[in-house]
């Protein structure tokens, strides 16, 4: 990812901000450009790694729940840049702490007859399935973080990226943690890309009254409550 960033029209374009015909630009562009289609991504992984570090105010965050977290693999991702957000912002290195069984289903450890049970039991068990998801992010999370011992980092490379879904996760979770090292950078350096980054946040954090969500009675989620100008 390149670093500033001021792709407005994409960041508009995903929070339902853009004039109709912006939308057909971005749309038409979309059909006929790869590179495009890859900023565009790119642009979707910047807004949820901003949204969880708080860069957006109470008015972009409700349109982002709203507007932009309307499927299930933009909710899985925003799952993942959580965990991931709080695993760089602790003290120490984190581990996984997902069911041990799953981590090591997932990195090849099982013998077959456990793995095959760890199988039978993701087929007929829903919950199940979700620890699958939470251990998966984890693993993501140490691996980006390079808090994985370098043992199981072996196992992680070799038995982890067997589908092209699977990378494009860890993808994902090293654009989010690049993002957030460069707003931790940003917000102590006083060169001229820190000033161009914070162009980008000031406009994810223009001003609002929150007196007027507060009259309407508007229900704010945990991260909603959270939401900051980097002025602040």
């Amino acid at each position: 990812m390149t670093f500033p960033n001021a792709r407005t029209l994409l960041y508009r374009y995903l929070l339902d901000e853009s004039a109709e015909e912006e939308n057909c630009e971005v749309e038409e562009r979309l059909l006929a450009d790869a590179g495009y289609r890859e900023r565009l991504q790119e642009t979707e992984h910047e807004l949820i790694a901003a949204y969880v570090s708080w860069d957006l105010t109470i008015d972009k965050g409700e349109k982002f729940e709203k507007n932009f977290l309307r499927s299930e693999e933009r909710l899985e991702k925003l799952r993942l840049a959580e965990l991931l957000y709080e695993y760089a912002r602790a003290e120490v290195n984190k581990l996984p702490t997902a069911s041990d069984d799953l981590c090591r289903y997932l990195l090849g450890e099982l013998p077959l007859d456990e793995e095959l049970r760890v199988m039978e039991r993701l087929f007929v068990d829903d919950d199940y399935k979700k620890q699958l998801e939470i251990a998966e992010h984890e693993l993501i999370a140490a691996y980006t973080l390079e808090s994985l011992t370098e043992a199981r980092r072996g196992r992680f490379e070799r038995y982890f990226f067997d589908s092209e879904e699977k990378i494009e996760k860890l993808r994902f979770a090293e654009t989010v943690y690049e993002y957030y090292q460069y707003v931790e950078w940003a917000e102590t350096a006083d060169g001229a890309e820190a000033r161009w980054f914070d162009r980008l946040r000031r406009w994810l954090a223009e001003p609002v009254s929150i007196s007027m969500y507060s009259k309407k009675n508007i229900p704010i989620k945990k991260n909603a409550t959270c939401f900051r100008s980097s002025s602040e």
